[in-house]
């Protein structure tokens, strides 16, 4: 039997787990969605929050860009584990996979099948 204080323990996790998971879900719809906030608002969240602009340059198609601004809620992370960049030219960004702009590999079918196909086809 449990004592009245690992039931708390066990419950305030809970609480926990479910709050961070609730705010990561509502971020993630935030950070990839296609807004921009004006340049100094920007600039100002992004020193404690994510934001769509700050993430967005992780879906490049340039590994270099790839490699960074991983953060989820908090921007500090990227900062800390030196991943963030602020250097993105959006006038040049280009998101995806090489290979898969053709419009047959964008249907639902195709990219349904996409984890059961060799590297090679």
């Amino acid at each position: 039997m449990h004592s009245r204080k690992e039931t708390r323990h066990v419950a305030f996790r809970s609480v926990t787990l479910v709050v961070y998971l609730v705010i990561s879900t509502l971020n993630a719809q935030l950070e990839h969605t296609n807004t921009r906030y004006p340049a100094p608002l920007d600039r100002a969240l992004r020193l404690l929050v994510v934001t769509p602009d700050m993430h967005k340059v992780h879906h490049s198609r340039e590994q270099f860009q790839t490699d960074t601004n991983y953060s989820n809620i908090f921007s500090f992370w990227d900062r800390i584990f030196d991943t963030y960049t602020s250097n993105i030219d959006f006038d040049q960004l280009r998101y995806g996979l090489d290979g898969f702009d053709i419009r047959h590999k964008q249907t639902l079918l195709a990219l349904l099948r996409l984890p059961f196909r060799t590297a090679d086809r």
